[in-house]
């Protein structure tokens, strides 16, 4: 397949640094573009060099997305269980490091950083962040504003009552009782659905009936709905006329 040009776009990780690696020794295509979601080491790039006997590399660039972007105002590390007892385990400390620069860096701010003192948890990864930020200071060197972002990093731990509410948007009661996972919605469980059915995209970008409404409450949607399936029936009629 040498007419082809192969584009990787990957977390740096060591995992995926070694299978790049493996790649470039033995190229199956002709050019490759390869793109980080974040940060990649020095020596990383000198393995990839090293394996780049063919000089089939074009371009190796970082591109910070190492996060997943929810929502204009909303994203996720998709980390289940982050602690173990009380205490952060090494790869989710790691991990949420890694999400939370990159979104600084994709955002290119370079926050204060605020965190709440009572939580060992909240202390330990604003020192991480804080570390990376200092070590990679070149790349957070960003115009500075009249004010200055604000990182502010709380324990949910201390927030006994909202993960026993219940939810009253369109968005939140969709993610509560059935379940949204990186914009997609699984229904294969439901008796009888169809096959295409089986696994619905929920995205704003997409479905402008739910960018008008996921924030709406419950009382609003039932009405926004009744108006959408009265224009629906509406618009059926005046077609088989």
């Amino acid at each position: 397949m040498k007419h082809l040009k192969c584009i990787a776009f990957v977390r740096p990780t060591k995992e995926n640094v070694e299978l790049l690696a493996q790649e470039l020794r033995m190229s199956k295509y002709g050019l490759y573009y390869i793109y980080f979601s974040n940060v990649i080491s020095k020596q990383d790039v000198k393995v990839l060099a090293e394996a780049d006997d063919q000089e089939v590399v074009r371009e190796v660039q970082e591109f910070f997305g190492d996060y997943v972007a929810v929502s204009p105002h909303l994203f996720t590390l998709n980390i289940n269980g982050c602690c173990q007892g009380l205490n952060w385990s090494t790869d989710s400390l790691a991990r949420s490091t890694q999400g939370l620069t990159s979104v600084l860096l994709s955002l290119k701010k370079c926050p204060m950083i605020r965190y709440q003192n009572s939580s060992e948890t909240a202390r330990r990864l604003a020192e991480s962040v804080r570390q990376t930020i200092n070590k990679e200071a070149a790349l957070f060197e960003f115009r500075k504003t009249d004010v200055a972002p604000i990182l502010l990093i709380l324990d949910r731990r201390d927030d006994a009552v909202t993960p026993i509410l219940n939810q009253w948007t369109y968005q939140a009661m969709v993610h509560e009782l059935i379940g949204i996972a990186n914009s997609r919605i699984n229904l294969s469980n439901v008796p009888g659905i169809s096959k295409e059915l089986q696994e619905v995209v929920l995205s704003p970008e997409h479905d402008e009936f739910y960018a008008n409404n996921m924030y709406s409450n419950f009382g609003e949607i039932g009405n926004n709905i009744k108006d959408l399936m009265d224009e629906f029936q509406t618009k059926s009629k005046s077609h088989e006329k």
